[in-house]
């Protein structure tokens, strides 16, 4: 009987690289008493998590940018940008706020200081058949026991045309109204847990 080899899944590679980037982080910081200390964390672009690209991003943010070749030298495989506090606060750190998983802390920026990253989605069902406006309804909102798509993805509707959902399921929603030929209109925010929940 031929013996075949457990075959590694997608998310454990995923997994597996972000481990690996963890490490090479920890030798970095051991390596460099200076570098720890203008270190103030490490994110990863979400879009590695969730599959929309393949390779990993990662986002420096430090006290200030110096010796970054040191840093570079131990991930020649990986985009890299080194952002400092002037640049959150000129706004050129912005993206960071929606899109950045913190490898030093397991979060995502936005959790960390109290916030959600959501998409608000404005659509219109105009010059649709209203079978094809009735199949789309059922399939967002749901139907008697059947749950919606924006019940899986734990969005909220805040009224006709309007719905708000994590950042996380927002890739389910654009792939519904592409399906059935949704006309809408989207904006990133962050709010408050609490006004969530």
């Amino acid at each position: 009987m031929k013996q075949r080899k457990a075959e590694i899944n997608e998310p454990q590679k995923k997994l597996k690289v972000i481990s690996d980037i963890r490490k090479k982080i920890y030798n970095i910081i051991r390596g460099s008493k200076d570098f720890k200390n203008r270190l103030i964390d490490v994110f990863l672009d979400k879009n590695f998590i969730f599959n929309v690209s393949a390779q990993p991003r990662l986002i420096f943010l430090l006290k200030e940018k110096k010796d970054l070749d040191h840093i570079m030298s131990y991930f020649s495989d990986t985009e890299i940008d080194f952002l400092d506090t002037a640049d959150i606060l000129s706004g050129n750190g912005k993206d960071l706020f929606f899109n950045a998983y913190s490898l030093m802390h397991s979060k995502f920026l936005s959790q960390m200081i109290g916030f959600e990253s959501v998409r608000l989605f404005f659509y219109s069902l105009s010059g649709m058949s209203q079978l094809k406006k009735t199949q789309f309804v059922y399939t967002l909102y749901g139907r008697e026991k059947k749950k919606g798509v924006i019940n899986v993805v734990k969005g909220s509707r805040l009224t006709n045309g309007a719905i708000s959902i994590p950042e996380l399921g927002a890739e389910q929603i654009i792939a519904l109204f592409d399906k059935f030929g949704v006309q809408y209109k989207e904006m990133k925010v962050l709010a408050e847990k609490k006004v969530l929940e």
